[in-house]
């Protein structure tokens, strides 16, 4: 992950988490063995981390939608677990992202 944003998030993964590039400046992290209360822990060092990586002076602040999804069960394919977590990252955009 190339950009500062990228590196961020890939820093805050632990050694069990996978975290993925899905395009532009969209990203994902599969954390396996995360609650539901871990992965609002994790969304919230990933805002703060976002905001911090260094980025171009002049520009506007990075902020961060994350959209974080627990699940019990397996969802049925990856492609509806993404946009379960889409869904979510949605829903924070239109709180005002952070």
């Amino acid at each position: 992950m190339p950009c500062s944003s990228g590196r961020a998030i890939s820093g805050a993964a632990s050694p069990t988490d996978f975290p993925a590039r899905l395009g532009g400046d969209e990203f994902a992290v599969i954390l396996p063995e995360a609650s539901p209360e871990m992965v609002d822990r994790y969304a919230a060092k990933l805002v703060g981390l976002v905001g911090a990586a260094p980025f171009p002076p002049g520009l506007p602040p990075i902020t961060a939608s994350i959209g974080g999804i627990a699940f019990r069960d397996a969802p049925a394919s990856a492609k509806a677990a993404i946009a379960a977590a889409a869904d979510a990252m949605y829903f924070a955009k239109r709180a005002g992202k952070n």
